[in-house]
């Protein structure tokens, strides 16, 4: 199983506890990628006498230049050019650049080499990034977003208050008939917004540029529109027909941002818990290792598959890139219809202002961001947390949900709480030999009965012929002796007498060369919030519980009574079938997308991370659907207000105001997400 840390670790001076410099650790390290020396002579610094650098240490030294470099640019560093050197390549500076946006996603630098055309390019660029990695590029994110929240908040507050106070009749004798006074106001103000967002007005730009238009280009659209209808209402207030409408471009540029704090401190949450785990889990959903459909997993962690997943486009993202061109050309033909019904150059001009606005939803990047946030932040007392959008939705759909033995009874609540040997054989020899075999079946109650064969100083002995009988129990050859361990029907079946005196109903019964040897005791004890997240899952439509377990003691009749639920939806396969199923949740492969991590044994994080997928992906497509209707509806509104010559009903502090309320519902919406 692949455990945090072990994938291309890189340590700072602060970590090795000493004050070596970058160079030094560099030093460490000889030779760097070929594409960075491709501008300097070529030349052999491996010292006599040691091997050359490998290309795993090469990637390392040239990851941990470029995050020296983002600590740099993210601390005010406006050089970077200069400081880089003279030797970078436009390829690095490229990598260097999207590395360096504090807002833009992981997935720009992760997922770069996924955007190569030629397949074998693609195969030779490795995803270098690992999880430690990505968590200290996530802070530094979050920390270069929240310095740039306040001032951005503060400005878009007092631009509302100035646009919503025309509403006030002692306010609009300053600011509504003083048109060119307001305007010049509001315009220095949203250029001060739109200094601090600029990553999102370039990212904007940038995409309609490439034909590609998403949130952020609208929200572009919106601040340059605006910001050119208050320039007409500096030169010809006469003309400008209202407040200019930079109020609303800038809160859609600040709660655009407000949508990427949030989801990055919900990746941030993904990011610490992998961390602090030794063993994370991944949920997995897999077709075709099931007959009755697809079954949903927990199996080890792919590094380079987690990072992914929590650096990929989200359901809101998907969604708004497909309607933001449409969006771009309804606000693009309204306006020439309003140029061609006779409101002249200043009329369109207001057209393109007010639609653009009346597009940019403010919810359109917190449909996703806040539900997850709110989630992950409940999950995370759990021990879970959902990492990617892929993932949950196929989570979400359902299938067999695969329960193991320290899903129901996670170490400690199965415990030994007796034993009775029956003739000459020695406990040591008892313990070892029954410990050994139930060890080699992947069993849970191995580490009682290991925990026990160490205290009376056995040791482990070599299992040989080892199969599984499906009336409950094992059949191996432990140093020239047949060994028969189960139930007391496997050893009826076996025709292997037994004494009506030692029958007890959860007992583990061992025979030696067809002899019964010893008598275990075995104490279950069900933990309430396990039979809770057992009783849910069953009455969960779409998620049918498949109970793989190796304890041949744990039967319905037992399920029942101990987690009092029923077992009329639960699938329980034979001891053969539940060995692969085991293999499959023992499998690491990569190429799968986790839809959340789990870092604490027990059924209770496992059941609490289906149902909150299966929540996130309902309210998050109901949340787009309302921010994309509203933008629709708003749309329409300001386009036949505007073609009406309604100019008072169509106003900036109108749009303000029903922007605003649109964000109700989906900051309603994203806090119920986190109430499983």
């Amino acid at each position: 199983m692949v455990t945090g840390g072990e994938h291309l670790k890189v340590f700072t001076p602060e970590e090795n506890g000493s004050d070596t410099s970058l160079e030094e650790i560099l030093a460490e390290y000889t030779g760097s990628p070929a594409e960075e020396e491709k501008s300097q002579p070529e030349k052999d610094s491996t010292p006599p006498g040691e091997d050359p650098p490998t290309p795993a240490q090469e990637r390392k030294v040239w990851v941990w230049r470029q995050i020296e470099r983002s600590e740099k640019s993210v601390e005010g560093f406006s050089d970077g050019d200069s400081r880089r050197g003279s030797a970078s390549t436009p390829r690095e500076n490229e990598r260097f650049s999207a590395m360096t946006a504090d807002t833009t996603d992981l997935a720009n630098a992760i997922r770069r080499p996924q955007q190569i055309n030629n397949p074998e390019r693609r195969d030779a660029e490795i995803r270098t990034v690992t999880p430690e990695e990505a968590a200290r590029l996530c802070e530094k994110r979050i920390a270069a977003i929240r310095a740039r929240m306040w001032p951005l908040t503060i400005i878009a507050a007092v631009m509302a208050l100035i646009t919503l106070s025309t509403k006030l009749d002692g306010a609009a004798a300053i600011f509504g008939q003083n048109l060119r006074f307001s305007s010049a106001m509001l315009l220095v103000l949203h250029l001060s917004c739109c200094a601090l967002g600029l990553d999102v007005i370039l990212r904007g730009v940038k995409d309609i540029l490439i034909l590609q238009p998403r949130t952020e280009s609208v929200i572009a659209f919106a601040c340059l529109f605006s910001a050119l209808h208050a320039i007409v209402g500096i030169v010809a207030p006469e003309k400008a027909m209202g407040l200019p409408f930079c109020a609303v471009g800038s809160c859609a540029v600040l709660f655009f941002r407000l949508g990427l704090l949030a989801k990055l401190r919900a990746n941030r949450t993904c990011y610490k818990l992998y961390l602090s785990s030794g063993e994370p889990q991944a949920v997995i959903r897999r077709s075709g290792d099931w007959d009755g459909g697809d079954i949903i997993i927990k199996q080890g962690v792919d590094p380079n598959d987690f990072v992914e997943s929590c650096t990929e486009e989200d359901g809101s993202q998907r969604l708004f890139t497909i309607a933001c061109p449409a969006i771009l050309i309804l606000v693009i033909v309204s306006s020439l219809i309003v140029l061609l019904y006779g409101r002249g150059l200043t009329g369109f001009l207001r057209a393109l202002a007010s639609l653009s606005c009346a597009c940019a939803a403010f919810s359109s990047s917190l449909c996703y961001a806040l539900p997850l946030r709110k989630l992950n932040k409940v999950l995370q007392s759990y021990g879970a947390a959902v990492t990617s959008w892929t993932g949950a939705k196929q989570v979400s759909r359902g299938g067999g949900v695969v329960i193991t033995d320290s899903d129901l009874f996670p170490p400690g609540k199965a415990a030994l709480s007796g034993m009775k040997i029956i003739g000459p054989s020695s406990v040591e020899w008892v313990l070892s030999v029954s410990a050994s075999v139930i060890d080699a079946s992947g069993s849970e109650l191995a580490r009682p009965f290991l925990e026990l064969m160490r205290e009376q100083g056995g040791t482990r002995r070599p299992v040989e012929n080892l199969h599984f009988d499906n009336s409950g129990g094992y059949v191996a050859d432990v140093q020239g002796c047949h060994i028969y361990i189960g139930s007391s029907a496997f050893m009826r079946k076996q025709e292997i007498e037994l004494y009506s005196a030692l029958m007890v109903k959860k007992g583990i019964y061992l025979a030696i060369n067809r002899v019964l040897t010893a008598v275990f005791i075995i104490n279950y004890s069900a933990s309430p919030s396990i039979a809770a997240s057992m009783r849910i899952l069953s009455r969960k439509p779409g998620f049918k519980p498949i109970l793989a377990l190796k304890d041949f003691l744990i039967d319905r009749e037992m399920i029942e009574e101990e987690f009092l639920t029923k077992t009329d939806r639960m699938f329980f396969p034979d001891l053969t079938e539940s060995g692969r199923f085991h293999s499959l949740a023992d499998s690491s492969k990569s190429g799968r997308i986790p839809s959340g991590i789990i870092c604490r044994e027990g059924l209770t994080a496992f059941a609490c991370l289906l149902i909150g997928c299966r929540k996130l992906t309902r309210r998050t497509i109901l949340s787009c659907l309302l921010a994309l209707g509203a933008a629709v509806l708003g749309l329409e509104f300001m386009f036949f207000l505007g073609l009406s010559g309604s100019y008072s009903a169509a106003s900036a502090a109108n749009l303000l105001i029903y922007n605003l309320l649109w964000l109700l519902p989906t900051f309603f919406i994203g806090s119920g997400t986190g109430r499983l």
